[in-house]
């Protein structure tokens, strides 16, 4: 009897282990303990009616909620405690695991288009993953939880990892983007919340890595589920076909680093030419020609001891929390003539002020002559990325009083402007600050030192922006209108920064009747204007006829118009119209130049030739982009911070980014560059949060990538002007696969309407905008006297690349001297001879 029942207990063992083996073999499987529901089929994802291999949105792909796969971590119970595998695979030598279970295939459901299977490549157990039929969006989903219990490899948790990352090997993948949609925690199913997205080589058939950045996932936290994965995001064919032989997870960056960089050669190192490098070093020991600064603390009549007084830099944005002194009781700017420059003063009071004046003497020199100078201060905004930030900078009136509180800091901001017959030389100023009671109580000494070089009127640096009529005059309540003069004083306030907006003061959109225009039209610091106005697209064929036969009554006229018809082509109807005006232009105005800002790109073709920037080669001939675009595959590879909008099937085929911008530029195309609210650091915008020197450093950059211009989209994109007249912080939040927080982006004005002005108010990033621009000169100047190869050598000293520069100011402050000295000695050494 004993016998027939351990026969009968063995029977119902196998029955058991070859039930719990095929279950799941339907729709509704529930492999090693969590349960997951297959799908209802998923509608296709938005694709432009042209099929482009590659979605044309910025944003992640709309995902459907209701049928989605879903993970329930409640259906989990394990029954015996997970064992650990001894890692011996020679590629794991961090946290992961390979896909080579022979239950993998079972963990991969709701597929779109898309199938899975286990098979050997290159003498390894793999999953390949490939489309089952041409589809606008194929994804399968992997429940990485129920493979990790089927290997006994226990649980992981989202909140120990910063990076995800695939080994994998792409077939005849035309697209070059993987989108990974993670599941973690509360989040058990896909959702356009939990997106992010990665560039893969599509034009190699090595094993690569695939790296997303969790970094800033406000879901990814919790018990890890699964992901789903959508390696082909838009129109792909049935052969399209993915490997994947391991999943890493990464607990910071250093061991992201030690899987996918290794072999990879540092493709943004600089080799230096020793020939170059002996002569920058004998020009940066170029004497310098201005007098030392003398530190030394001025002592007010009647000396405050609980109020403390110091300058700093004019690129340093410091938050009313920094209350720690530079030390520095006076300051010395240093500028050329035709030029402005600023430092910034603070006021700590330890105990608390109020009904305090500040006041600045005009900058003279010993013969009493004058620069132009301006006395602001700071309009602080509060929670900043936690910080209490300026950005507002209005000009201080004539008796205005301010009130400190105890135990932070004010910003005072002192400009000089020198002018095209200003006298080399030093000149000096002096602040005060009085009580409520008239008494000086603080006194301190700034100086400008003007270099014997005269910066020109008209810009090396174009520059384009738009400028909101409607904005300006819906702020200031205007209904009835002022013959344009709002409109003219805010313009005039950019052109006194350098800076053009798209429409001319007395435009009438590509007819020309207002006379008053010529003044602006003649003006040299007007180096560039659209010739209809902003978004004026009807009527073209009369419009365009009007504008050239006014305009060709003098040549520098054309050369000032640039057409701006079609904004960020997301697809090729887009494109399209950039060739239909295109034509329009090539008929009606003879050697027009026209741009249309790109901010992504598209492939077009299946063999990879035709993208968006070769679609539109023979309309184009004012090429605007993003920085980004300059960024190579190695180089994204190699510093998975940036972003990368080309393919290397594209690379292959056509180039280099930079090298197609660089043969267009030699055969007379212009260059410019944009940047807006993307990407994030390390590459450089011109947002609120973004240490202020890094704004300069971008222009630096620009002359270092040989680009001729710089466009930014609006200069008062205000936000809530009915509540503030959009004197606000202006936070953004944007989600998806690159959510992040943002401030003040499309606002380098303010309103006047709130500080008593019949026009704008500047900010302190529209200050560091204009000062880019004239370092832009200042390396101008540098290259027509030593050439490119020199100028970049300096440029070097600050930054290499996109991603790599050095914000250190002090560092900044000693080239940008250094500049100046080389210069000033040049230019007085050679007219000698």
């Amino acid at each position: 009897m004993k016998k027939h029942l351990a026969w009968i207990l063995a029977l119902i063992t196998v029955l058991a282990v070859l039930a719990a083996c095929t279950t799941g073999s339907g729709n509704d499987t529930t492999d090693g303990d969590t349960t997951v529901t297959d799908p209802a089929t998923a509608e296709p994802t938005d694709a432009p009616t042209e099929e482009p291999t590659e979605t044309p949105t910025e944003e992640p792909t709309e995902v459907p909620t209701e049928g989605e796969t879903t993970v329930n971590p409640d259906d989990i119970v394990d029954t015996d405690p997970p064992e650990t595998e001894a890692p011996t695979d020679p590629y794991l030598e961090i946290d992961g695991f390979a896909l080579d279970h022979e239950r993998v295939a079972k963990q991969f459901s709701g597929a779109s288009a898309m199938k899975a299977e286990r098979v050997e490549k290159d003498g390894l157990q793999v999953v390949k993953i490939y489309s089952t039929a041409a589809s606008q969006d194929p994804f399968i989903f992997f429940n990485s939880q129920n493979y990790c219990t089927a290997k006994k490899l226990g649980k992981f948790t989202a909140d120990d990892y910063q990076y995800v990352i695939l080994r994998v090997k792409a077939e005849n993948c035309s697209s070059a983007k993987f989108e990974l949609f993670y599941c973690a925690g509360a989040v058990t199913g896909a959702t356009g919340e939990c997106v992010l997205q990665a560039s893969f080589d599509n034009a190699t058939e090595d094993w690569q890595y695939i790296v997303f950045d969790m970094n800033g996932a406000a879901k990814w936290t919790g018990l890890i589920h699964g992901f789903r994965f959508d390696y082909q995001l838009s129109t792909s064919a049935a052969d399209e076909a993915m490997y994947i032989s391991h999943m890493y997870f990464a607990k910071n960056e250093e061991e992201m680093k030690q899987v996918t960089q290794k072999g990879l050669k540092n493709p943004f190192e600089v080799v230096t030419d020793p020939v170059v490098e002996e002569k920058v070093e004998e020009l940066l020991a170029t004497p310098d020609s201005a007098p030392a600064l003398d530190n030394t603390k001025l002592d007010a009549a009647n000396e405050d001891a609980n109020l403390d007084l110091w300058f700093n830099h004019a690129y340093i944005n410091n938050p009313a929390e920094d209350i720690t002194s530079t030390g520095w009781n006076a300051y010395q700017l240093r500028l050329a003539k035709n030029e402005s420059e600023g430092t910034h003063m603070f006021l700590l009071s330890k105990e608390g002020h109020s009904g305090l004046t500040v006041s600045v003497t005009p900058f003279k020199n010993a013969d009493g002559v004058e620069l132009g100078t301006e006395l602001m201060y700071g309009y602080y905004f509060d929670d900043v990325e936690g910080k209490t930030l300026v950005d507002p900078i209005p000009w201080v009136k004539d008796g205005q009083t301010f009130d400190l509180a105890a135990g932070r800091s004010y910003m005072y901001i002192i400009k000089a402007t020198s002018y095209l017959d200003t006298p080399a030389g030093i000149y000096t100023a002096t602040v005060t600050v009085k009580d409520a009671g008239g008494n000086e109580i603080k006194k301190a000494t700034v100086s400008a030192y003007v270099w014997n070089f005269t910066l020109p009127e008209e810009t090396s640096c174009k520059t384009q922006m738009d400028l909101s009529w409607y904005n300006i005059y819906y702020s200031h309540e205007c209904w009835d209108g002022d013959d344009s003069l709002l409109y003219k004083n805010y313009y005039d306030l950019l052109l006194n920064n350098r800076v053009c907006a798209y429409t001319l003061p007395y435009n009438e959109d590509g007819y020309f009747t207002d006379s008053r225009i010529v003044e602006y039209l003649d003006n040299p610091r007007v180096t560039a204007f659209n010739p209809l106005g902003w978004t004026v697209r009807e009527n073209l064929e009369s419009r365009v006829p009007a504008a050239y036969a006014f305009l060709s009554q003098k040549q520098e006229w054309l050369d000032k118009s640039y057409f701006y018809l079609v904004d960020e082509p997301l697809n090729k109807s887009h494109l399209d119209q950039i060739n239909q005006y295109g034509a329009l232009l090539k008929e009606h105005f003879p050697g027009y130049k026209m741009m249309a800002p790109e901010h992504v790109n598209y492939v077009w073709d299946k063999d990879s030739t035709v993208d968006n920037f070769s679609y539109v080669q023979d309309s184009i001939n004012v090429w605007c982009f993003k920085p980004y675009f300059f960024t190579t595959y190695e180089q994204a590879k190699y510093d998975r911070r940036l972003t990368y909008w080309m393919t290397p099937k594209l690379e292959a085929n056509l180039g280099t980014f930079a090298e197609r911008m660089y043969k267009e530029q030699a055969e007379g195309d212009e260059l410019w560059w944009y940047v807006t609210r993307r990407p994030e650091s390390p590459e450089i915008t011109l947002l609120m949060e973004t240490e202020a020197i890094r704004h300069r450093i971008l222009f630096w950059q620009q002359k270092l990538y040989n680009v001729d211009s710089f466009l930014y989209y609006l200069a008062n994109d205000w936000y809530e002007m009915a509540e503030n007249n959009g004197v606000n912080k202006k936070y953004e939040h944007t989600d998806g696969f690159d959510a992040f927080d943002c401030y003040g982006n499309g606002v380098l004005l303010y309103c006047g309407q709130d500080f008593d002005v019949y026009g704008g108010v500047e900010s302190i990033r529209l200050e560091t905008v204009r000062d880019g621009i004239e370092d832009f000169e200042y390396l101008t100047i540098l290259t027509e006297l030593y050439g490119k190869e020199v100028t970049d050598a300096i440029i070097h000293r600050l930054t290499t690349s996109l991603s790599n520069y050095n914000t250190d100011t002090d560092n900044f402050t000693d080239l940008r001297v250094a500049l100046g000295n080389i210069i000033e000695a040049t230019l007085a050494e050679r007219e000698g001879k």
